[in-house]
């Protein structure tokens, strides 16, 4: 009867502590889940103020008005569950300080461009180039900001999220710790239940068969209690990647801003220095010399278009995958023919033989036809371009059972070998060749042939021309656009 009695008193023990155990592991996996989606708010809060600071556009917005109304629940919501641990406390203090100096000057950052907004707002204008359903907006902050300015405000975000981050971390370690704690402290009670039930049931042979009883009971909720916890490791798993993934995007997001921004600057930079002092020559001439003002105006006239041939450029390297044209089955052979009709004309200027090889019979594939055509166009005009006077250029479209090849061919001057693994990346020229081009026409024709699920290459000889084919699957599934 004793022995009956110590067993269940100690069996009933240790169902309490394992309770009580699994309650704490729940409560500083709920903590650890509360900060990752705390420094996930703030991210999107910088995220939206930084791309709406670069862009103009206010849709950026939408996530940092979400994080501004989650992060104080968050931290309310963090401050209840550590509110018995001190240090905890005392960490979370610092990392709401941080966290307040983040939105404060996120707020006064997005004051001051609201501020700078022009009077008449956001202006949606169709481009006369553009296709029928396509439109930008013109942002409202153009100009209002130089690109130190803007650098500096940027530096500043990115100190005091760096600071939040590491408290963060620090906050997490801590929680980390104690859920190790907590786990080695539940799996000690397991063991431990399991030898005073041995024990139990050598010392009670009479009671043997009810100890046996009560220990397949408490084995069956172990059991459950541990699916229980696979189950919620797995949840956790699962949101610790969904994070991390959506962080590594956001950060690759930031990355390619933060390239665009700095190479957009560069190439502007110089044409609108030479605008401005074409403009400054022309009001200081004399009122008598037209002449002179008429040839400085046709060269600020020369210096926009060229200006905006790089933004449409740029415009189309970032919409390209989301562009909303419709993928159709074309004949290839008179969709070529039709591309080369068209260029013969700038091959006539320069005296070049033109060489056409397409194949006799009808060639059907399904693709986007005005970015193909793109391509192929940008491919042509390189080679018209960079090729001498009564220099040769070739087209040639070949297939086989598994794909299509169209090469573009020419005898101009050629790439050297050191700049071939860079050719198509934006805003790379050669030294040799003319500097009137954005170095964009090669990415440009890249992107729209792996949007085809196809492969652009070059092979080239320094002096004596270049090889550029495009290749396509024959049955190539076309990707859909991108969110």
């Amino acid at each position: 009867m004793i022995c009956f009695i110590t067993t269940l008193a100690a069996v009933s023990w240790l169902k309490l502590d394992l309770v009580e155990d699994e309650t704490w592991v729940q409560h500083t996996q709920q903590v650890r889940l509360e900060t990752k989606h705390l420094f996930a708010a703030l991210i999107d809060a910088e995220a939206g103020v930084r791309g709406y600071a670069m862009t103009g556009r206010p849709d950026f917005l939408a996530p940092y008005s979400l994080a501004i109304a989650e992060i104080p629940e968050s931290l309310t919501q963090l401050r209840r569950l550590i509110s018995d641990n001190p240090q905890q406390i005392a960490r979370l203090t610092e990392i709401r300080q941080l966290t307040e100096q983040n939105l404060a000057l996120m707020e006064k950052k997005l004051a001051k461009m609201n501020a700078l907004v022009l009077p008449g707002g956001w202006k949606k204008r169709e481009s006369e180039q553009s296709p029928p359903d396509s439109s930008y907006y013109q942002s409202p902050l153009q100009g209002k900001f130089s690109p130190s300015e803007l650098y500096d405000w940027l530096e500043q975000c990115k100190t005091l999220l760096d600071a939040t981050r590491i408290k963060i971390d620090s906050f997490a370690a801590e929680e980390e710790r104690l859920l190790e704690e907590r786990k080695q402290h539940l799996e000690f009670d397991r063991l431990l239940s399991f030898g005073v039930l041995f024990v139990a049931s050598i010392l009670g042979l009479g009671g043997g068969v009810f100890a046996l009883y009560l220990f397949g009971n408490l084995e069956r909720e172990l059991s459950q209690e541990r699916t229980c916890l696979r189950e919620t490791n797995g949840r956790l798993e699962l949101s610790r990647s969904e994070v991390e993934l959506a962080n590594k995007k956001l950060q690759n997001a930031c990355e390619q801003l933060q390239r665009f921004t700095a190479n957009a600057s560069h190439e502007l930079r110089s044409p609108l220095a030479a605008i401005l002092s074409n403009a400054q020559v022309v009001l200081l001439a004399p009122d008598s010399d037209n002449l002179q003002a008429r040839q400085r105006l046709e060269k600020i006239v020369e210096l926009a278009n060229s200006m905006k041939t790089l933004v449409e450029n740029l415009l189309f390297l970032a919409r390209c995958e989301s562009l909303p044209e419709t993928v159709v089955e074309i004949e290839l052979k008179s969709f070529l023919q039709k591309i080369i009709n068209e260029c013969q004309l700038v091959a006539a200027e320069k005296n070049l033989n033109w060489i056409v090889n397409l194949p006799a019979t009808p060639v059907m594939a399904k693709v986007k036809p005005n970015l193909l055509q793109q391509a192929v166009v940008n491919l042509l005009q390189n080679a018209c371009k960079y090729t001498p006077d009564e220099g040769t250029v070739e087209i040639k479209m070949g297939t086989d059972e598994r794909k299509i090849d169209i090469f573009v061919r020419d005898t101009g001057v050629g790439i050297p070998e050191a700049d071939l693994p860079h050719i198509f990346e934006r805003f790379y020229r050669l030294e040799r060749r003319s500097r009137s081009g954005f170095g964009l026409g090669l990415a440009i024709a890249q992107q729209i042939v792996n949007l085809h699920d196809g492969l652009l290459t070059v092979e080239s000889v320094l002096d004596q021309g270049s090889t550029f084919t495009i290749s396509f699957p024959l049955t190539a599934k076309v990707k859909p656009p991108s969110n």
